[in-house]
This record gives structure tokens, sequence and C-alpha cells, in this order.
């Protein structure tokens, strides 16, 4: 996945790229900047809601 090309493990992926402001939760500004940071070619809104179906962070 693009997240261990680019951070080699998870924990790293989610401490470093995705949770931003470290509160232990995911928003879409921190998903959005992400996604973009690795290269992700898709649509952000449509698998950001993918994810998050009930609309509360991930």
């Amino acid at each position: 996945t693009l997240l261990l090309k680019s951070y080699q493990n998870y924990v790293r992926a989610w401490r470093q790229g995705l949770d931003r402001d470290r509160n232990g939760q995911l928003d879409y500004n921190e998903f959005k900047m992400a996604v973009k940071d690795v290269g992700f070619a898709g649509n952000a809104r449509e698998l950001w809601h993918q994810l998050d179906e009930n609309g509360n962070g991930v």
C-alpha cells in the first residue's frame, strides 16, 4: 500500500503521516494531507466517506 511504501510500517504511518496533531483521532483535514503526501491519485473525499461511515472521524 502507499502508506507502507512511504512509512515502512503502519505504526509509523499513523504517528507521522496520519495523526498529525497526535490526538489519537483522524479528521478529514489530516487524512486529506496524508493521502496527498503519499501520492494517492483517487478521490480523497470519496475514500474518506467510505472509511468514516458514521461521520465521527476515524
